[in-house]
């Protein structure tokens, strides 16, 4: 069955400010002498993130963060945002949804200039019959629940790392920032121009008790930690209907998104079935790793189950 990409184009845009080296290191590393100095950022009023019971030992400072974990010197975070976003009632008995979700003390930084887009369609991609070769296992969505699907950014042409990948919105912690999750907040703003709300639930690998995808970067150890979110504009729309995300569909076309073209040049809302089977959507979805991909189909399976 083919499907119309709603991919949105950003103009060209000169070489990044994002790569490997603008890592900010822990300074408690034993293979790093000197810690990478962060860039002045003017401070913004404390963000009001809700965060779930089950991640509130991980709102902590990014040097709270390499003190309990000597064994990373640079953090990565990654931000997975659906649409729509299933929230099972079962799941907030409360009226108030947000009455299980602790705030967040955490500040933030302000974000850098994001230009506005133009935007074009590309040509739908073809049918095709053809399985995915992965091993996970796509489910229908709940009834009455419309196919969720998931925010992805391309990567600037002119990236020195994975140009022209897709992936989701992160970046890496810095000390700045107040806490992981504030980077989290930051990240997403400066990449998509939206506001986080919630920090729903950690996805990827879990080992040693914890999730994280560990990989090196030259001498650098580092971590990325990938969390699904809840964005103002997206709930907004929710409150302005007076339904929940069961009952309402939210269009692509409602959501606000704004890029930073130094970094991306292009986002798109996916569905699971062509992150198992990126050949079947046109053009074809490339990632910048098989791991940042298998962390996109393990946020669906937790979305969909909501845990």
């Amino acid at each position: 069955m083919s499907s119309k990409p709603d991919v949105l184009l950003s103009p060209s845009s000169p070489a990044s400010s994002s790569s490997p080296s603008d890592l900010i290191s822990n300074p408690n590393s034993a293979a790093l002498n000197v810690p990478k100095s962060t860039p002045t950022r003017t401070q913004i009023p404390t963000i009001n993130l809700k965060i779930a019971p089950s991640l509130q030992h991980l709102d902590v400072s990014l040097p709270e963060y390499y003190a309990t974990h000597p064994e990373t010197d640079a953090l990565i975070i990654g931000a997975c945002i659906f649409l729509p976003p299933l929230e099972p009632i079962s799941n907030f008995p409360n009226p108030n949804p947000d009455a299980s979700f602790p705030a967040s003390t955490a500040t933030s930084s302000s974000p850098r200039h994001m230009p506005m887009l133009s935007s074009s369609s590309l040509s739908p991609p073809p049918s095709s019959s053809s399985s995915s070769s992965s091993s996970a296992t796509l489910s229908n969505p709940p009834a009455g629940n419309p196919t969720p699907k998931i925010l992805l950014v391309q990567r600037a042409s002119t990236e020195t790392g994975f140009p022209n990948k897709w992936e989701v919105p992160g970046g890496s912690a810095e000390v700045s920032d107040g806490s992981i999750f504030a980077t989290v907040a930051r990240e997403t703003l400066e990449e998509t121009g939206l506001h986080v709300t919630k920090i729903v639930r950690e996805v990827g690998p879990e080992g040693a008790g914890e999730r994280g995808r560990k990989f090196m970067i030259r001498t650098k150890r580092c971590v990325k930690r990938t969390f699904e979110v809840r964005v103002r504009e997206i709930e907004s729309l929710k409150r302005s209907t007076g339904t929940d995300s069961t009952t309402r569909s939210i269009q692509q076309s409602d959501v606000p998104v704004i890029l930073d073209p130094l970094e991306h040049q292009r986002y798109a809302w996916i569905d699971e079935k062509h992150i198992l089977n990126p050949k079947a959507y046109s053009p074809q979805l490339s990632f910048a790793t098989e791991e940042q991909r298998q962390d996109m189909l393990e946020a669906f399976k937790r979305h969909r189950l909501g845990h």
